[in-house]
């Protein structure tokens, strides 16, 4: 007997991919929270049950009963937040952010977010950590009264620090049918100060970077001098790679020398601001402390969507002194790189060739520095040679990394089992066919003499010389064997002369005895017979007397 059971799930498709679910939440798990409704991220939900075997359970249909109907309302999609600076003037901040973050938000989302102070001479400000949307949707920001302080109309960007001019401040997102991952998450603060003093320069200096490799830095950039900034810097790896072999991410901070005050740079897993945290330095920092604040070989992030969020805002007073390389890369273990656009690294790592002698250590371990022009010392190409790292000048790659040479060894054995296979196949259905061709011996001419349509090239041709036929084997050209008289040769051979009578003799049908048979009596005058001599100068001037050698008389 089947045991009684009762599901209800609320389910929410994927706003990118309506093939896949965003999240499945079971009423068991609502009860277990003491919840007693269930709020949709987006403007749409679906309700799955299952139930079978119910009618001997009556507790069971009691709590359905209890359950039913289901009270459904449509909500409008604003929030109020409102808020205050704590007791000791202290100011709180919290945070906003777009519906599913940092999942796609939904398609035909339309979300209100009021952040409201409490306290009627207060005002509101707000600094966005993320902004991904997609440039079909649209996000607006509005004052206290109504005016606009931020379109992603007008100006497709990361929105600047922005405060209002009075108690409360509104943020509009509309999908308007499309999405992208991520959206947009912000923090807040509630504050009585009318002066900002920390307020972050609207000066753009955001960077997403998608290549195969290179370096961050703010050379040149003297815009940004004597200015708050706060730079997000993205690597990822861009969407027609995604699927490809390379699956990781090599960073390193070579330098943050940077002079100003307040600087700090984070460097964080993943393409948003609530990745798991990697390094986080403060003010400027020297060789050997880098060094003992970050990973001796440097981070590496391997994952399907591969990335690093990095972070820089203070009080910049100099341009020069920041130096952050990476490279994207997979491991192969065998002497060369699959790819016939890509380089070995003596630590088994595969990166772009244009990588090589770029002046920029993209291996981690200096190897594609090495010879370059012949400008590398005999230390280091003796120790490139031998298969390990120079570590005077470069840190030695760990080997703890997982591997895909396995894999891609296994496939490529597979592969090349079935080609010898195939070719193997191929090779021995030609010889068979072959011989089998050869075997055969086809007529070529039917039984009056003449040549049939049809020519096996293998099978002998019959030629006629004068009145003599001859098997002319094609092969060698040279064999030649006198072929037997057709019928109606036969019947023009004169009868061979014979010395004695029948056995028996009718005379009833003949009308008398039997003639005498004589030599000359049987001989046609119509019908010459050639001599041997003659027939040999015929066969001479006929073309195939290249291809007879002997004929020999009967």
């Amino acid at each position: 007997m089947d045991e009684a059971c009762f599901a209800m799930n609320f389910v929410e498709d994927s706003a990118d991919s309506p093939s896949s679910l965003y999240r499945s939440i079971a009423i068991w798990s609502l009860l277990n929270d003491d919840e007693t409704k269930f709020v949709s991220s987006g403007s749409s939900v679906k309700i799955v049950i299952e139930l079978w075997a119910i009618e001997n359970e009556r507790s069971l249909r009691d709590f359905i009963q209890n359950v039913f109907p289901l009270r459904i309302r449509i909500l409008n999609n604003t929030e109020i937040l409102e808020g205050s600076m704590s007791n000791s003037n202290l100011t709180v901040t919290n945070h906003v952010q777009s519906p599913r973050y940092p999942s796609a938000y939904p398609r035909d989302v339309e979300k209100k977010f009021l952040l409201q102070n409490a306290d009627p001479k207060g005002i509101v400000r707000i600094t966005f950590d993320d902004f991904n949307i997609d440039n079909q949707s649209e996000m607006e920001v509005f004052d206290s009264d109504g005016s606009y302080l931020f379109s992603s109309r007008s100006h497709f960007r990361r929105p600047p620090a922005m405060e209002s001019s009075g108690r409360a401040l509104s943020v509009n997102l509309k999908g308007n049918g499309f999405t992208q991952q991520i959206g947009f998450r912000a923090q807040y603060e509630f504050s009585n100060e009318t002066r900002w003093s920390d307020m972050p320069s609207d000066e753009l200096c955001d960077l997403t970077v998608d290549g195969y490799g290179g370096e961050i830095t703010l050379n040149g950039r003297t815009e940004l001098l004597d200015k708050r900034i706060d730079c997000i810097f993205v690597i990822q790896r861009r969407n027609s790679l995604v699927g490809r072999s390379y699956d990781r991410i090599f960073l390193r901070i070579d330098q943050f020398r940077l002079h100003g005050e307040d600087l700090r740079l984070e460097v964080r897993e993943g393409a948003y601001s609530t990745g798991d945290s990697l390094i986080s330095l403060y003010d400027a920092q020297q060789d050997d402390e880098l060094l003992a604040k970050q990973p001796k070989n440097g981070l590496t992030v391997s994952s399907d969507d591969p990335a690093y969020y990095i972070r820089l805002r203070g009080l910049l007073k100099s341009t020069v002194g920041l130096q952050i390389t990476y490279s994207l890369y997979y491991r192969w273990a065998g002497p060369v790189c699959p790819g016939s656009s890509e380089f070995r690294c003596t630590n088994q790592r595969c990166i772009k060739a244009h990588l090589h002698c770029d002046g920029i250590d993209n291996c981690g371990d200096g190897s594609d520095e090495l010879v370059c022009d012949g400008s590398s010392s005999l230390s280091d190409v003796t120790a490139m040679i031998g298969g390990l790292p120079n570590t005077n000048n470069y840190k030695q790659q760990p080997q703890n990394e997982s591997d895909i040479s396995a894999l891609l060894a296994l496939v490529l054995g597979i592969c090349g089992v079935v080609v010898i296979f195939l070719v193997a196949v191929t090779v021995v259905l030609k010889v068979y066919d072959r011989r089998r061709h050869r075997g055969r011996r086809v007529p070529t001419v039917d039984a009056t003499g003449a040549a049939l349509p049809h020519h096996n090239e293998v099978a002998p041709s019959i030629q006629t010389v004068g009145e003599r036929r001859f098997y002319v084997l094609p092969e060698t050209q040279i064999s030649v064997i006198e072929a037997p008289p057709c019928y109606d040769d036969a019947l023009k051979h004169p009868p061979v002369p014979s010395g004695h009578t029948g056995a028996y003799s009718n005379a009833a049908f003949v009308g008398g005895p039997p003639p005498a048979i004589s030599p000359d009596s049987t001989a046609r005058p119509d019908t010459p017979v050639p001599s041997f001599d003659e027939e040999l100068e015929e066969i001479k001037d006929h073309p195939l007397h290249t291809s007879l050698t002997t004929i020999k008389k009967d």
